[in-house]
């Protein structure tokens, strides 16, 4: 049976970094721009993404198993299962709105406002850095619906590739997507790629700042 797989990449706030060219307030970003961009965001999108954010703090504070020091971003997750839900359908797809607050918004509306935040967020302070990248991973003899992969190049600036999943460097090819968009900070997501494993939905996020507190 195949299956639909997404991996989750997530980068803890690191400013120690050797790239000179990162979050060094050269006052090289469209500021104001990002800025209205960002008024486009629906308050309702945003309400219940920030619902959702401190719904997940409080779900994994209640795991005990987690260390006592961790790194979350809702954004990485939001993201990721917003690509995964433009794939779903019937039962799944009303269970992934539910989690993420969507329930009476159309497809039309949500992938509007994940374009305004993805391409507004890393512009809006010239201090700090912010990537976020996504992309699509598929086997090349697997069919994937066009539109399903326009969808999320258009709304999610989401990198298509088709690669033959039975070559043996195929695992090492999506890694080397994931170190280029975390400056190496994380250099191997993948092991293996199993035979019933098709396609994997990436979202990489890098943030370089300090903090206030």
């Amino acid at each position: 049976m195949k299956k639909l797989l997404f991996i989750l990449v997530l980068i803890v706030p690191f400013y120690a970094c050797q790239n000179d060219n990162i979050g060094n307030g050269n006052n090289s970003k469209n500021t104001e721009k990002a800025k209205a961009d960002l008024r486009k965001v629906d308050k309702q999108f945003v309400n219940n993404s920030n619902a959702f954010s401190f719904n997940l703090s409080q779900k994994l504070d209640s795991h005990t198993f987690l260390s006592e020091n961790y790194m979350v971003s809702p954004l990485s997750i939001h993201l990721a299962l917003g690509m995964l839900l433009n794939g779903a359908n019937e039962n799944t797809a009303t269970e992934i709105k539910d989690v993420l607050g969507f329930e009476s918004s159309n497809m039309e509306e949500i992938n509007e406002n994940y374009r305004n935040l993805i391409y507004s967020l890393p512009e809006l302070d010239n201090v700090v850095d912010l990537g976020i990248a996504n992309s699509v991973w598929h086997d090349e003899n697997y069919i994937v619906k066009d539109d399903f992969l326009q969808t999320l190049n258009t709304s999610f600036d989401a990198e298509i590739t088709g690669y033959d999943f039975r070559r043996a460097d195929a695992p090492q090819v999506i890694n080397n997507w994931v170190a280029n968009k975390t400056n190496n900070l994380i250099e191997k997501m993948i092991e293996e790629i199993k035979p019933e494993e098709v396609m994997f939905l990436i979202n990489a996020l890098y943030f370089k700042g300090d903090w206030t507190v």
